[in-house]
């Protein structure tokens, strides 16, 4: 039997309506962002991406998102690879689940 996966409603103001997608689209792009920084061992790159994140997510009505910026940005300060990796996979997760409810 597969296992259903259950859908993440987050609730967003109306006048976000025409820019939410485009920004759920650049979470992607900076998922990429992160991993780059990863097989480069940059970790100022995904430092900054994890920051910006962390900056943008309640913004937007998103406070995963912020939360999942603050802990990239904590991990790359202290340069713990496996806590980035575990960080990307959830925030993807969160991203394939998510469906946006506009209030």
């Amino acid at each position: 039997m597969e296992k259903e996966t259950k859908a993440i409603v987050v609730k967003v103001d109306e006048e976000l309506k025409d820019i939410v997608p485009d920004y759920l689209s650049k979470m992607r792009v900076d998922i990429k962002l992160i991993k780059s920084g990863l097989s480069e061992n940059d970790m100022e790159k995904i430092r900054v991406v994890g920051h910006q994140l962390k900056g943008s997510g309640g913004g937007y009505g998103f406070d995963y998102i912020t939360e999942v910026g603050m802990a990239i940005e904590k991990a790359a300060k202290a340069s713990d690879a496996q806590e980035i990796l575990k960080q990307v996979q959830l925030f993807t997760n969160f991203l394939d689940q998510v469906e946006v409810v506009y209030e």
